[in-house]
Protein backbone atom coordinates (compact mmCIF):
# COMPACT_ATOMS: atom_id res chain seq x y z
CA UNK A 1 0.00 0.00 0.00
CA UNK A 2 1.34 3.43 -0.92
CA UNK A 3 0.56 6.47 1.19
CA UNK A 4 0.84 10.16 0.57
CA UNK A 5 0.39 13.05 2.93
CA UNK A 6 -1.89 15.86 2.03
CA UNK A 7 -5.23 17.45 2.64
CA UNK A 8 -8.24 15.27 1.87
CA UNK A 9 -11.58 16.49 0.50
CA UNK A 10 -13.26 14.97 -2.52
CA UNK A 11 -14.48 17.31 -5.23
CA UNK A 12 -15.38 17.10 -8.93
CA UNK A 13 -12.31 18.98 -10.13
CA UNK A 14 -8.97 17.98 -11.62
CA UNK A 15 -6.50 16.64 -9.06
CA UNK A 16 -2.76 16.42 -8.77
CA UNK A 17 -1.37 14.27 -5.98
CA UNK A 18 2.21 13.81 -4.89
CA UNK A 19 3.71 10.55 -3.70
CA UNK A 20 7.25 9.40 -3.14
CA UNK A 21 7.20 8.28 -6.78
CA UNK A 22 6.23 11.69 -8.16
CA UNK A 23 3.16 13.70 -9.08
CA UNK A 24 0.00 12.06 -10.40
CA UNK A 25 -3.07 13.57 -12.04
CA UNK A 26 -6.59 12.26 -11.42
CA UNK A 27 -9.42 13.66 -13.56
CA UNK A 28 -12.53 14.76 -11.71
CA UNK A 29 -11.16 14.00 -8.24
CA UNK A 30 -9.55 16.61 -6.01
CA UNK A 31 -7.99 15.58 -2.73
CA UNK A 32 -7.59 18.10 0.10
CA UNK A 33 -7.56 17.75 3.89
CA UNK A 34 -5.06 16.88 6.59
CA UNK A 35 -3.50 13.52 7.30
CA UNK A 36 -2.40 10.62 5.14
CA UNK A 37 -4.53 9.08 2.42
CA UNK A 38 -3.97 5.55 1.17
CA UNK A 39 -3.81 4.28 -2.38
CA UNK A 40 -4.44 0.55 -2.26
CA UNK A 41 -2.21 -1.25 -4.75
CA UNK A 42 -4.16 -4.47 -4.19
CA UNK A 43 -7.21 -3.08 -5.96
CA UNK A 44 -7.65 -3.80 -9.69
CA UNK A 45 -6.31 -0.37 -10.64
CA UNK A 46 -3.84 2.07 -9.13
CA UNK A 47 -6.53 4.73 -9.64
CA UNK A 48 -8.79 3.30 -6.94
CA UNK A 49 -8.40 5.04 -3.61
CA UNK A 50 -9.85 4.83 -0.16
CA UNK A 51 -9.46 6.63 3.14
CA UNK A 52 -10.34 5.06 6.47
CA UNK A 53 -11.69 7.33 9.18
CA UNK A 54 -12.56 6.54 12.79
CA UNK A 55 -16.29 6.68 12.02
CA UNK A 56 -16.37 5.84 8.34
CA UNK A 57 -14.73 5.13 5.01
CA UNK A 58 -14.52 6.93 1.66
CA UNK A 59 -14.05 4.95 -1.56
CA UNK A 60 -13.05 6.73 -4.77
CA UNK A 61 -12.80 5.56 -8.36
CA UNK A 62 -11.50 8.34 -10.64
CA UNK A 63 -10.92 5.89 -13.50
CA UNK A 64 -13.13 5.58 -16.57
CA UNK A 65 -14.16 1.99 -15.72
CA UNK A 66 -16.09 0.40 -12.83
CA UNK A 67 -13.89 -0.89 -10.00
CA UNK A 68 -14.48 -3.38 -7.19
CA UNK A 69 -13.54 -2.75 -3.54
CA UNK A 70 -13.34 -5.56 -0.98
CA UNK A 71 -14.22 -3.96 2.36
CA UNK A 72 -12.96 -7.02 4.28
CA UNK A 73 -9.46 -6.49 2.92
CA UNK A 74 -9.54 -2.73 3.53
CA UNK A 75 -10.86 -2.83 7.11
CA UNK A 76 -11.26 -6.36 8.51
CA UNK A 77 -13.98 -6.79 11.18
CA UNK A 78 -15.64 -3.47 10.39
CA UNK A 79 -19.08 -2.99 8.90
CA UNK A 80 -20.54 0.04 7.12
CA UNK A 81 -23.77 1.56 5.92
CA UNK A 82 -24.49 4.20 3.31
CA UNK A 83 -25.06 7.78 4.47
CA UNK A 84 -28.62 9.12 4.55
CA UNK A 85 -29.41 11.64 1.81
CA UNK A 86 -30.51 15.14 2.62
CA UNK A 87 -33.10 16.97 0.55
CA UNK A 88 -30.83 17.69 -2.43
CA UNK A 89 -28.76 14.47 -2.45
CA UNK A 90 -29.27 11.22 -4.34
CA UNK A 91 -31.55 9.19 -2.07
CA UNK A 92 -31.25 6.09 -4.28
CA UNK A 93 -27.53 5.84 -3.47
CA UNK A 94 -27.47 7.55 -0.07
CA UNK A 95 -30.22 5.43 1.47
CA UNK A 96 -28.70 4.40 4.82
CA UNK A 97 -28.66 0.69 3.93
CA UNK A 98 -26.03 -1.72 5.25
CA UNK A 99 -23.17 -2.48 2.88
CA UNK A 100 -22.03 -5.92 1.74
CA UNK A 101 -18.33 -6.76 1.79
CA UNK A 102 -17.96 -6.18 -1.97
CA UNK A 103 -18.66 -2.73 -3.42
CA UNK A 104 -18.59 -1.92 -7.13
CA UNK A 105 -18.13 1.78 -7.91
CA UNK A 106 -18.91 3.14 -11.33
CA UNK A 107 -16.50 5.25 -13.30
CA UNK A 108 -15.55 8.61 -11.78
CA UNK A 109 -17.57 7.97 -8.65
CA UNK A 110 -17.05 8.03 -4.90
CA UNK A 111 -18.96 6.66 -1.93
CA UNK A 112 -19.03 7.89 1.67
CA UNK A 113 -19.81 5.16 4.20
CA UNK A 114 -20.59 5.31 7.93
CA UNK A 115 -19.04 2.73 10.27
CA UNK A 116 -21.57 0.63 12.16
CA UNK A 117 -19.21 -1.84 13.85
Amino acid sequence: MNSFSGRVLLSVMHAKTSTQRGNHEHPNLLLHGSGPAAVNGEQPSPDTMYRVFEKGLVLANPSREPRTFDLRSITPARQYRRIMATEYQDSAVNNGQAMSDIVILGERDALFLVRTR
